[in-house]
Order: structure tokens, then sequence, then C-alpha cells
């Protein structure tokens, strides 16, 4: 008897027998040495490009390090102060919409709990709510936050769409530089 089975490494399709030779591919796939990276938060010493830096604890937005160059013009100094503006207001809109987010989910959970030991005294170590019974909450912060969320993503096209001509001049600038 033949089985298929998904080679771990490539993605390909092996068709083995299901006897000894399946044991001695997982036996392989094991000894195949693992490749071990080192992780650092740090930045780099020497910037020569933008950097993406780790998650923020409270926006969760991976703030972007933009590289300035020491010949850096007018028109990509403008282009780059803008972009920071934008990455300032990302991350600001969604730290206030996480701290609230979590606080009113707190709130929710401890209240629900209350309520439910005070109706069933079988519930009272129950310390989670059901997805169900979440979904209610979620539902309802939407519903809560769908005019600051609205006005949120006006305001972030806009800003995305008046960032098309600065980085316009910024082609252009750089296309004649090229050409000199």
């Amino acid at each position: 008897m033949l089985a298929i089975c998904r080679r771990f490494s490539g993605g390909d399709f092996l068709i083995i027998s299901r006897n000894n030779q399946f044991k001695r591919f997982l036996k392989q796939q094991k000894k195949k040495k693992k490749e071990t990276f080192k992780l650092s938060s740090s930045p780099p010493k020497s910037i020569t490009r933008n950097w993406i830096g780790p998650p923020d604890g409270n926006s969760n937005l991976r703030p972007t390090h933009f590289y300035i160059p020491p010949n850096e013009s007018n028109v990509e100094k403008d282009l780059r102060l803008k972009k920071v503006d934008l990455q300032t207001f990302n991350h600001d809109f969604w730290t206030r919409q996480n701290i609230t987010f979590f606080k009113r989910k707190a709130q929710f959970i401890h209240m629900e709990l209350e309520r439910k030991k005070q109706i069933d005294s079988d519930n009272k170590n129950k310390k989670s709510l059901s997805p169900e019974e979440m979904a209610v909450f979620y539902k309802q912060f939407l519903e809560e936050n769908y005019q600051n969320n609205l006005k949120y993503h006006r305001e972030w096209y806009k800003k995305n769409i008046f960032l098309l001509w600065p980085a316009l001049k910024v082609a252009v600038h750089n296309l004649f530089k090229k050409a000199k």
C-alpha cells in the first residue's frame, strides 16, 4: 500500500510505502541539521536603509526608523517627515484604541462573570467566557467605535493620498540626479 506524504523542507510530495520507508523518512527529517538564528531586538550599528522595529507593546504596530542619508535633499526630507507624521498618527490612534479595547473587555468579562455568579451558583469557579459570549462584546465594541474608526480611516486615506505628491517630487528629483 502507498501513501502520499508532504516533504517538510521543499513542499514536494513523496509517494512512499507504509512499511519501514515512512519510518526511515521521518528519521532522516529528524537528523537534518536545524538552522538556528540569533535574533536581537537592538537596531544595527550603522543604518543604511529604513529599519522596521519590533512591534510596539501598546499599538502593536511595527515602527519604521527612517534612514537619513547624509546628502538628503529638501524634497526627500519633506517626504520622510510626512511619513513620520503618518506613522505617529497611526501609532497614537491604535494605542488609544487598544487601551480602550482591553479596558472595556476586562470590564465586560468581570461584569458577565459577576452576573453569572448571581444567576447560577455552579459557575463560581468559571474564570472566562465562551466565544459566543465574547462575540456580544466584540459586536458592541465595534458598533460603539464605528464613527471613530470611520473618521480614522478617512484621515488615514487622506494622509496617504497626500503622500503621493511628495513621493512623485522625490522620484522626479532622483531621476534628474541620476541623469547628471
